[in-house]
């Protein structure tokens, strides 16, 4: 079953019909960082298309001349609430062309803002030298308890976002929206940055159109006391362009595995699983895969 949920509550009311009846369901955003069962998937799946985006300032402190009380300058809070399956890519625009900085630094990255909050987007800084997160600038967000049926409101704590991760791993939460708090800023320095990131992203990432994958694979993992990209010791393991069928391990970056045609789920199934091992015997880690696989598989017992 599929169902396209273009609004709020929309989105509500799929979840909880599925509840309700006890059906299996998955919500679906932008597609990116899963693996579909060749199988398929039985039950509801919701394509979440809610993309409401907007804006509000708030004054939070006033600054007076201590002399005359002349008012000098008030302080601001912005704050942007998006829909759960609003793409992070037209967030950018949309606040970029409002002067409004926070999300250019996840320019290219394929994500709804239900599947930004759910993995903790992250990309590196433009000095590349640390890691931002979506956590950095989520304020609240609105969600619906699987257990309940009822709407919560969850602030960033709540989150408890971590490498990859947050709780709604736990399967207890579907985010209807979010809220963030973002920064003045400029359409030209917010641009510069938004280039530097696609191009830092086009040069070490297999392009999309023309090698398609369900993003990185492994998580980081620690080794000899450090946390280290999974995609080094996959190289340093000689496993670059090891292939089943269309599916491959690849040349450009080895933490991604490509569709060279007409790769199916099982292909890429076995290729994590030899990934895996082989960079077990080679460096004694195991590799944890960070994409969600949706639907029957025969075994993921390396999950």
């Amino acid at each position: 079953m599929f169902i396209l949920a273009k609004s709020r509550n929309e989105l509500k009311e799929a979840v909880l019909y599925a509840l309700d009846h006890n059906i299996p369901y998955f919500v679906l955003g932008a597609g990116a960082n899963i693996l579909v069962s060749d199988r398929g998937f039985r039950g509801l799946v919701i394509r979440n298309s809610y993309n409401d985006i907007h804006m509000n300032s708030y004054p939070t402190k006033e600054i007076r001349d201590p002399d005359t009380h002349e008012l000098i300058e008030t302080k601001e809070i912005h704050f942007l609430r998006a829909g759960s399956g609003a793409m992070i890519e037209r967030i950018i625009h949309f606040t970029r062309n409002r002067d409004f900085s926070g999300f250019e630094h996840f320019a290219g990255i394929p994500s709804t803002v239900g599947g930004a909050l759910w993995q903790n987007l992250h990309f590196l800084n433009p000095e590349r030298d640390k890691t931002l997160y979506i956590a950095d600038i989520v304020h609240h967000a609105y969600s619906i308890n699987t257990k309940t049926g009822q709407e919560n409101f969850l602030f960033q704590n709540d989150f408890k976002f971590g490498y990859d991760t947050s709780i709604l791993h736990q399967g207890n939460h579907i985010i209807l929206d979010a809220v963030f708090s973002l920064q003045k800023s400029n359409f030209h320095d917010i641009g510069t940055r938004m280039r530097a990131n696609l191009e830092w992203r086009k040069d070490r990432h297999p392009p999309v159109d023309l090698s398609p994958s369900c993003g990185s694979v492994f998580k980081k993992v620690l080794y000899q006391g450090e946390l280290v990209a999974a995609a080094k010791l996959i190289d340093q393991a000689g496993l670059k362009g090891y292939s089943k069928n269309d599916a491959m391990v690849s040349n450009k970056h080895p933490n991604f595995i490509t569709n060279h045609g007409s790769a199916k789920a099982d292909d890429i199934i076995h290729i994590i699983k030899h990934v895996r091992n082989v960079v077990f015997d080679t460096f004694g880690v195991l590799l944890e895969p960070e994409i969600r696989f949706v639907g029957e598989f025969n075994d993921l017992s390396f999950s």
